[in-house]
């Protein structure tokens, strides 16, 4: 018995919500383009997002060496004016430094045909 593969190949693949930020490594990253690349037809389309961190989020919950920010929320819920339950979330999130991107796009054979600095396309 042999186990087949499917290979699907798309048009165009997306990426919103600046999920690409949940790749934490370098190998992470990589095999995600790599995925993208053998998923997309020639001459197919990857469109993403991505951001870059406000200065306050560096000052002390990010990682320059990963380059990955740690972050904790904390929900209260408040009943009669006490504090009744507290509910904590934790997330880290990549940071890519431009030059890093700028490789990562080139480096898999991907051709950058457009970059804008926010939702405006400014």
């Amino acid at each position: 018995m042999y186990k087949v593969e499917p290979t699907l190949e798309v048009p165009l693949i997306f990426m919103t919500g600046s999920s690409f930020r949940h790749f934490l490594t370098n190998e992470d990253q990589n095999a995600l383009f790599e995925s993208i690349k053998r998923h997309l037809q020639p001459n197919g389309y990857f469109i993403f997002d991505t951001r870059s961190p406000l200065l306050g989020e560096l000052a002390e919950i990010f990682d320059p060496i990963t380059q990955v920010l740690h972050c904790t929320a904390v929900m209260e819920t408040v009943e009669d004016g006490e504090v009744a339950h507290v509910e904590k979330s934790s997330i880290s999130l990549r940071y890519t430094y431009p030059q890093e991107l700028f490789w990562l796009i080139e480096g898999h054979g991907f051709e950058l045909i457009a970059l804008f600095g926010d939702w405006s396309k400014a």
